[in-house]
């Protein structure tokens, strides 16, 4: 199983981007340490924040410089610290990929020139002081895989695909909108993950 761990810096960071975004989308890239046993600590994130009520596309080549910058202070270790993937955030939606994510983060680990074996999604929104929040991985020729998600800080981050699928299955989740939104995010991650 994977796991992905925001460190205390990261969540800090993601507390202040959010806020400042409002409902805008906002997103970037995570870079991180693999810790051995499938645990990888994201260390960084960079921020892009030209996003739009519903939508998100990552494209400055700010990045390009961002994953630079880590690499340098890493000392290159490749094995150890890397690129671990993508994190954007849903304000106005729950915290779950979309179908458009699904689908981007498959066409990125398919692409030729990638190395990964796997890439990271995590969405992420902040309706009051806990981020809540979903992680993926997305392997070449494979469903994508809910895996585990937590902060070196307890109490900063919430699992928000298991909180969606708890308020569905109690009917605790509230409005019209509310429901249709929520119907249809898991109707995109049953058939992702079938």
């Amino acid at each position: 199983m994977i796991e992905v761990v925001l460190n205390k810096r990261c969540v800090n960071k993601l507390r202040r981007e959010l806020r400042r975004a409002g409902s805008k989308e906002i997103g970037g890239i995570l870079a991180g340490q693999d810790l051995g046993d499938g645990r990888f600590l994201v260390l960084d994130l960079s921020v892009q924040r030209d996003g739009s009520f519903s939508h998100f596309r990552r494209s400055s080549p700010k990045h390009h410089q961002f994953m630079r910058q880590f690499f340098e202070r890493t000392g290159h270790d490749y094995q150890r610290f890397n690129y671990l993937g993508e994190w954007h955030s849903h304000p106005s939606f729950p915290a779950l990929p979309s179908q458009t994510d699904f689908s981007q983060m498959q066409k990125l680990i398919e692409e030729r020139d990638q190395n990964a074996q796997f890439l990271v999604l995590l969405v992420v929104k902040m309706p009051k002081s806990i981020i809540e929040a979903s992680a993926y991985a997305f392997r070449r020729c494979q469903s994508p895989l809910r895996i585990g998600l937590s902060s070196t800080e307890t109490g900063n981050i919430t699992d928000s695909a298991s909180y969606w699928e708890k308020q569905q299955k109690h009917g605790k989740v509230f409005g019209r909108s509310g429901r249709a939104c929520l119907k249809k995010a898991l109707n995109v991650l049953e058939k992702f993950i079938k």
